[in-house]
């Protein structure tokens, strides 16, 4: 395959304008809720599904830079306020079904999964429940159980009583810039304002009820049967899906590869969206390998250094690593019997 230039940077006014002008924006009707959505581009289909606390605009950038090539389509999770969606009586294999339900509307009978954090229990069990309708799935921040922490706890049972957004919360900008500030350095301070009401727009009782979803969920079970291609993205600075997370899951799946991402938290589609979209486009049109353990995956070159890939243990320890070289950090693993190995191009 012959590997595509890497991503131009991009700025967040630049992303927006383009979408203000390129893209078809509008409210699904489905059959539980009716979300807001975004199509935008033409090419081969990428659904992109959010986080816990965010919406689809988190992924404009990516989406941007991704546009021309492929078409993006992005919609918010259930709110419960606004979307007709009842949180009292969903669940998460409803959310599953949504996602079926949208690719219906846009008329698709396959596309390729670009989902973040909580988006990623999604993406994962559509792959395993309907693997006819996926081709294969970037997980970015992923996890094979994230179970709340007894401050995650006590703020959800809260957050149930609490009316309105998260705006709301007091002092939350303040401990979001502590939590994920760092991994902002590198981007224009707009990023992180836009960053900061992004995710202070959902409610206070949605973010509730899918917190203690994530507390019950349990993905382990299903990871060894799903046989599509898998790309797990995680970021160095994470602190909510480390690393040692990324690692788990790629090694529980079947078909996977990996990429950290240097000085990135738990939010590339914010701070590095330039090496996200990157992966995201190298990885849909690299064929999977012959081998059912997808062990060869070489769509990461090392920016054309011919420097082999790494395993997972030395990408922290490279001292000569630039953070230039996020776009193409190199990390493709074998998940096998004998555990990871490295592999070169």
């Amino acid at each position: 395959m012959n590997a595509p230039l890497n991503s131009r940077r991009i700025t967040l006014r630049e992303a927006l304008a383009r979408l203000h002008w390129e893209a078809e924006q509008g409210r699904l009707d489905l059959r539980r809720y009716s979300p807001e959505y975004v199509r935008w581009g033409q090419g081969p289909p990428l659904v992109f599904l959010h986080g816990l606390g965010d919406t689809w605009p988190s992924f404009v950038q990516v989406m941007a830079l991704l546009a021309p090539e492929f078409e993006c389509i992005g919609y918010n999770q259930p709110r419960g306020a606004g979307d007709r969606a009842s949180l009292r009586s969903y669940r998460h294999e409803h959310l599953v079904e949504d996602l079926v339900h949208v690719l219906d509307c846009f008329g698709h009978k396959s596309v390729t999964l670009v989902a973040h954090s909580f988006g990623t229990s999604v993406a994962l069990a559509a792959l395993h429940r309907y693997p006819e309708r996926f081709q294969r799935a970037v997980v970015v921040g992923a996890f094979v159980r994230r179970p709340l922490r007894p401050r995650e706890r006590t703020l959800a049972w809260l957050g149930r009583y609490l009316p309105g957004s998260l705006a709301l919360l007091p002092g939350r900008e303040q401990v979001m810039k502590r939590s994920h500030g760092r991994a902002f350095g590198e981007r224009e301070p707009e990023v992180l304002r836009h960053f900061l009401q992004r995710t202070a727009l959902p409610r206070c009782r949605a973010m509730s009820h899918w917190a203690f979803t994530l507390d019950r969920l349990d993905l382990s079970p299903i990871l060894p049967n799903i046989h599509r291609p898998v790309l797990v993205v995680g970021g160095e600075w994470d602190p909510l899906t480390p690393p040692s997370m990324q690692h788990q899951l790629f090694t529980s799946l079947p078909q996977a590869a990996m990429l950290i991402l240097d000085r990135c938290g738990h939010f590339p589609m914010y701070t590095h969206p330039e090496a996200l979209a990157d992966a995201v486009r190298r990885f849909h049109f690299t064929p999977p390998c012959a081998s059912p353990n997808f062990a060869a995956l070489g769509f990461l070159d090392a920016a054309g250094r011919g420097e082999a890939a790494c395993p997972v243990g030395e990408i922290r320890q490279a001292p000569e690593r630039k953070h230039e070289r996020v776009a193409s950090l190199p990390v493709c693993m074998y998940s096998g019997e004998n555990g990871p190995s490295r592999t070169s191009d």
